[in-house]
């Protein structure tokens, strides 16, 4: 019988979800009084993103819940999703990207449904019309409309030619409301600068490096990423322990978390919704490492992580603190 250690105990306890919702409640009210940008942080930006926050959480939850992706009983993924968010104060106040994080949640969790369905229109249709929710506030989002048709076709094996059109009818309905809205309104202009400044983006791309991304929001990536790496190679080496339903959708979350990671490091001027997107695809796969293994090194490790977000935190306060002064 294997020991119960420290890591063990969190992820198998009713109180790591509401212990983890209070923490995340505390340094979301907590955070913008000390940051150089606290004046001008309205209150209602941190009343809506913490209640998209919590949108995702529960997604998440009915998620793992529905799919069980990971063997034992937990609710270590939206625990991951909350204390990794917790401590990107950044974000705390950025509706846009927790706006795109819940469409990516809700999108994924009708995606997973369409697995192996004969007739996956209902499901599909409205997975792609969370995308295309989530693209009015990040029009990128919608690149992932073709990877959702590859996960379709080669992992979730539900494609035909009903669900292929029900998909792209969903991600067109928000962008069909808001054209009636601005033909209502006679003022096209706001539809055409919501695509224009990513068009220009792209035809004169040039890549600015990463120095325009604070040392908060660079120390967050490099820690987001630690983790995600290592949950996708525990995942690849242990996989054969997991249902074949459960496998396909790890495969999902590791094109995706692969695909933003990518475009993360090429596009870091939309760092942002891009790092609020990928803590959703990675966070299943940092809770399937720190819910399914027992060693003392991985113990040790979760120990370490903790260690390494109060830190975190701490000197993220402080270094608002003096930036407040100056």
């Amino acid at each position: 019988m294997k020991k119960s250690r420290f890591q063990n105990r969190v992820a198998e306890s009713n109180l790591t979800l509401p212990v983890c919702a209070l923490l995340t409640t505390v340094l979301w009210c907590w955070w913008p009084n000390f940051m150089h940008d606290a004046f001008l942080i309205k209150h209602y930006e941190l009343i809506i993103g913490w209640a998209l926050c919590a949108l995702t959480t529960y997604v998440l939850l009915e998620t793992n819940n529905r799919n069980v992706l990971i063997r034992i009983r937990t609710r270590m993924v939206a625990c991951s999703w909350l204390a990794l968010v917790a401590c990107m104060g950044f974000l705390h106040a950025d509706i846009r990207s927790l706006g795109c994080a819940f469409c990516l949640s809700a999108s994924h969790y009708l995606l997973f449904s369409c697995y192996q369905q004969v007739d996956a229109v209902n499901n599909t249709f409205h997975s792609f019309f969370f995308l295309g929710l989530g693209s009015l506030a990040f029009p990128p989002v919608l690149v992932l409309a073709v990877c959702y048709y590859g996960y379709l076709a080669g992992y979730l094996r539900s494609l035909c030619w009903r669900s292929f059109w029900a998909g792209i009818v969903g991600l067109l309905v928000p962008y069909w409301v808001w054209a009636c809205w601005c033909l209502w309104g006679q003022d096209f202009s706001p539809f055409i600068q919501h695509f224009l400044p990513y068009f220009q983006f792209v035809v004169s791309f040039v890549w600015t490096g990463y120095r325009d991304l604070s040392l908060d929001e660079l120390a967050c990536w490099a820690f987001v990423t630690l983790l995600s790496m290592i949950g996708i190679i525990h995942y690849l080496r242990t996989s054969y322990n997991d249902k074949i339903r459960v496998r396909m959708i790890f495969n999902v979350l590791i094109c995706q978390a692969l695909l933003i990671q990518v475009a993360m490091v090429f596009f870091p001027i939309y760092f942002r919704p891009l790092v609020a997107l990928y803590v959703v695809s990675s966070a299943p796969l940092v809770a399937h490492y720190f819910s399914l293994t027992t060693s003392k090194y991985t113990n040790a490790f979760f120990c370490l992580c903790l260690v390494m977000m109060v830190a975190y935190c701490l000197w993220s306060t402080v270094n608002g603190q003096q930036l407040n002064m100056n």
